[in-house]
């Protein structure tokens, strides 16, 4: 994919590629029939409805030649913006929420997950912070379909989605702020889940769930805690407006 500037606008250029049968017909056939889908179902699901978690496409129609061009004016990649600074922890959050609307919202359109892009030159933060991604058939990965039954591509398809979103994950660590201990372990510790249990909607979401559960305990410790000493304030202080005196074994006890 490429990017071209069209007066204002800025677009990352997709070609639509029909290929010919040379040698694997089926994965040919596969291929074409991708896109085939992409342009009858999918492509219309996209122009008639906005999808806040995707960006936006058009297709392009040239001397028999189709492209799709996705609108990423004022946006910037996520790539960028590892090199310009490093991810904290609520930035590392921000991107796995984003992931779980997104997973959720292409299972509302009943979309294919497995034709996001996870590369992190093709995933952008708006100029509202929210990150957007692009959706169209993964025709030229290299975990190719070779077989035309449908378990086989099931479980090429879930195979490819597994090793793309490890490799996501995996560029992420290196961007991590090191200085921030909360986001080296937030996503170390998603990485090695992700790993070992594989990839899933219900492993990001319950992950999320965990950290907000134990976000909202540590702060309601802190609230007792805070509760304590002002009641233990008051008494001191309800104390001494009546003249009564206290004694230092009182005063520390009062304290604790």
């Amino acid at each position: 994919m490429e990017v071209i500037k069209e007066g204002t606008y800025t677009y990352l250029l997709k070609q639509i590629e029909y290929r010919t049968p040379v040698y694997d017909e089926s994965v040919v056939h596969t291929q074409n029939e991708s896109w085939d889908y992409y342009l009858s179902v999918e492509y219309e699901i996209l122009k008639r409805n906005e999808l806040k978690t995707l960006v936006s496409a058009q297709l392009r129609e040239k001397d028999e030649e189709k492209s799709l061009l996705f609108d990423i004016t004022g946006k910037r990649p996520l790539k960028r913006q590892g090199k310009e600074r490093a991810f904290s922890q609520k930035e590392c959050e921000k991107i796995l929420q984003n992931m779980s609307n997104m997973i959720q919202e292409v299972e509302d359109y009943m979309l294919d997950l497995n034709c996001i892009e996870l590369r992190p030159e093709y995933i952008y933060e708006d100029s509202k912070g929210e990150i957007q991604w692009i959706y169209f058939p993964q025709t030229s990965l290299g975990s190719e379909i070779k077989s035309n039954l449908q378990d086989r591509e099931l479980q090429n398809k879930n195979e490819d989605l597994q090793k793309r979103m490890e490799a996501l994950f995996a560029w992420m660590l290196p961007q991590i702020d090191y200085e921030d201990t909360d986001a080296v372990q937030f996503m170390y510790r998603f990485y090695n889940k992700v790993r070992k249990l594989g990839f899933s909607k219900e492993l990001l979401e319950t992950y999320i769930q965990t950290k907000r559960q134990k976000e909202y305990y540590d702060i309601e410790e802190v609230d007792k805690t805070s509760a304590k000493v002002r009641d233990s304030s008051k008494i001191k202080q309800d104390r001494r407006s009546n003249n009564e005196s206290i004694s230092y074994e009182e005063f520390f006890k009062e304290e604790l």
